[in-house]
């Protein structure tokens, strides 16, 4: 994992690479136990989350790269996520 942010409801986001070369999000509790993760964002099967930072909404927002342009991409609580 590249980056961490603490969500007000005390669970993390972590955010990086899986081994395939797909970009990686993870929640889990502040006991860690996984809520869910995702490596799926459309049509982006390939890159990598740099960072990370949780929201005033509960949610979080992560930016990196996939191959020439940058990635950034905003989860709510339940791991759905949108491209601001």
């Amino acid at each position: 994992f590249n980056d961490i942010a603490i969500l007000p409801s005390g669970d993390v986001v972590l955010v990086g690479r899986k081994s395939g070369g797909a970009p990686w999000v993870v929640r889990a509790t502040a006991a860690g136990v996984l809520v869910w993760e995702k490596t799926s964002f459309g049509s982006i099967t390939t890159g990598e989350f740099f960072g990370v930072a949780s929201t005033g909404d509960g949610g979080w927002v992560a930016v990196g790269d996939s191959g020439n342009r940058g990635l950034v991409m905003r989860g709510g609580g339940s791991g759905a996520v949108s491209c601001p």
